[in-house]
């Protein structure tokens, strides 16, 4: 009897572990996919933003992205997830009133990363010719 017992409880100690192994795997699924998914908001937002286009699109966009990145924090429980969102979030600074704000800060940290510092005072705006000599 008390082998008979050990056997089921062999059984199903098993039965759990691969089921928590399986709903980790999802769960690390779903994390990548809300990841990829917010990559392309945030190209998304840019592109809505330099299109000039700043109205109730731009929000729904806006308002999905931040949701977005909420329930990817929930998840992993990570404060600083490498996005646009996050390095936002992290300036003290910043003041946000009206989404167009946020909308506008994420864009300059954007541009920040790929090298053109728009918030820098020296940074003189105009038309640039750039040719070969």
């Amino acid at each position: 009897m008390k082998t008979l017992l050990i056997i089921i409880a062999a059984v199903l100690s098993l039965s759990f572990c691969s089921i928590e192994a399986q709903a980790g795997r999802n769960t690390e699924r779903l994390i990548q996919s809300i990841r990829q998914q917010q990559r392309a908001a945030e190209k998304q937002i840019v592109t809505i933003w330099m299109s000039g286009q700043r109205d109730k699109e731009f929000e729904v966009v806006l308002a999905d992205y931040v949701a977005r990145e909420v329930r990817y924090r929930a998840m992993t429980g990570e404060t600083n997830t490498g996005s646009l969102l996050s390095a936002v979030n992290h300036d003290k600074n910043a003041k946000l009133d009206k989404p167009i704000h946020l909308g506008r800060l994420i864009v300059l940290e954007y541009f920040k990363r790929k090298g053109i510092n728009l918030k820098d005072k020296s940074f003189v705006k105009g038309t640039y010719q750039i040719g070969l000599r």
